[in-house]
């Protein structure tokens, strides 16, 4: 019978550090103000993946540019899973889809 009460206490150690470590996930949002539109992303590593549209390596975003354009960058959630980030993510595609006055929203597949 202890071993059962030990053996259900480690998995439920188990299943918190597992949920911990799923959290770390963030919604960004870039916004062109040259090309007046707006993007929703979700990543592991922010940093990374702005370099990686900067360096047009994502097709969404291939048609602005990072040395030229002026682009603003925000991050709107973190520590989230990536189905929460997901899921946010489109949902601010959604409540921006008809746009920010004169702005358009890049809506992408994503994850």
């Amino acid at each position: 019978m202890a071993d059962d009460s030990i053996m259900r206490l480690v998995d439920e150690i188990i299943a918190e550090i597992r949920e911990a470590e799923s959290k770390i996930w963030s919604v960004y949002m870039l916004i062109n103000h040259t090309k007046k539109e707006i993007y929703f992303g979700v990543s592991k590593d922010v940093p990374d993946r702005i370099d990686q549209h900067a360096d047009n390596q994502t097709k969404a975003l291939k048609h602005w540019d990072f040395e030229q354009d002026n682009i603003e960058v925000k991050i709107i959630h973190a520590g989230l899973t990536r189905a929460d980030a997901s899921t946010k993510a489109h949902g601010y595609e959604a409540q921006y889809a008809k746009g920010i006055k004169g702005y358009k929203v890049i809506q992408t597949a994503g994850i």
